[in-house]
């Protein structure tokens, strides 16, 4: 897809989940490789970085995005032109490749944490998520989940039809009821945007507090990521977090009020009982010592 139509779709949140929008980054730049107007191979691979860049400033707390346009674009200097496109189209197949195993190894695993007669607690939307409960609706497990509309964009409506299309029984929560969700539930499954190396995971605002109501409660907190979220520049810096229009939380409010909308929140690692990705069921600090 052409790099320009991506970029709007991530912003207008059209590609949602940081693994899918790693997925249409690493097409567009194949998309660009093919097609872009260059007269060398220098030029080319101008483009190819330009576009990259552009890709990653529509959403900067995606460092699965990063890492993936990152590795597609591995090893380019001083190829032919012909050399560059191949390279490129090789790079993006691993790309795609890795999140395939990856997803199929977290569904798998997360599923066996779902338990019998159970409620799993959801918040917002995750790929990684809904494909673990579906993979636990596959081995006959018997479970419901309760989630939240995720204001105020409701990405919480896509998990709820997912799972719903699925057979999943599924209740849907006010995000103002989640603690008393919570409160019922046997588990809590997050997604994850971000992986800091300073002790904690980037996910939908709500998240944290989700997390800590959660704790104070008993009940055990799962986070399901592929290990490329992991960001290495959060060893010398924080992670941005993106703050997103007012217009979408009230496009016309009354003079004199100000709104404050952002999309993600930390959620730290004594919150959290397990990090479930390609790498095992680990314990936070466990997983971080793999990625460091």
């Amino acid at each position: 897809m052409n790099p320009k139509i991506v970029e709007l779709k991530i912003k207008a949140l059209s590609i949602q989940g940081a693994e899918n929008i790693a997925k249409e980054a690493v097409k567009s730049l194949s998309f660009t490789a093919r097609h872009a107007n260059a007269k060398h191979a220098k030029e080319l691979i101008n483009k190819l970085r330009k576009t990259k860049n552009e890709l990653v400033r529509t959403r900067q707390t995606e460092p699965c995005m990063f890492n993936a346009v990152s590795f597609a674009l591995g090893g380019l200097q001083g190829k032919t032109m012909e050399s560059v496109r191949r390279t490129v189209f090789f790079n993006a197949g691993r790309v795609l490749s890795h999140f395939e195993h990856s997803d199929k190894k977290i569904a798998c695993l997360g599923a066996g944490l779902v338990k019998n007669n159970s409620i799993i607690f959801t918040h917002c939307h995750s790929s990684s998520v809904v494909n673990v409960l579906k993979e636990a609706k596959r081995q006959r497990k018997k479970f419901e989940v309760y989630s939240t509309e995720t204001r105020p964009m409701l990405q919480g409506r896509r998990t709820a039809k997912e799972l719903s299309a699925a057979g999943i029984r599924i209740t849907h929560f006010v995000d103002s009821a989640a603690g008393a969700a919570i409160k019922k539930a046997d588990a809590v499954f997050l997604g994850c945007d971000a992986i800091s190396a300073k002790g904690y995971i980037i996910n939908k605002v709500g998240s944290g507090m989700f997390a800590e109501i959660a704790k104070n409660h008993g009940v055990p907190v799962f986070v399901f990521s592929d290990s490329w979220k992991f960001d290495r520049r959060s060893i010398h810096s924080r992670i941005m977090v993106e703050e997103r229009s007012p217009r979408e939380v009230w496009r016309n409010p009354p003079k004199g009020i100000k709104v404050e909308n952002p999309a993600f929140e930390r959620i730290d690692f004594c919150l959290i009982k397990k990090i479930v990705s390609e790498k095992g069921v680990l314990a936070p600090k466990q997983l971080l010592k793999k990625l460091l």
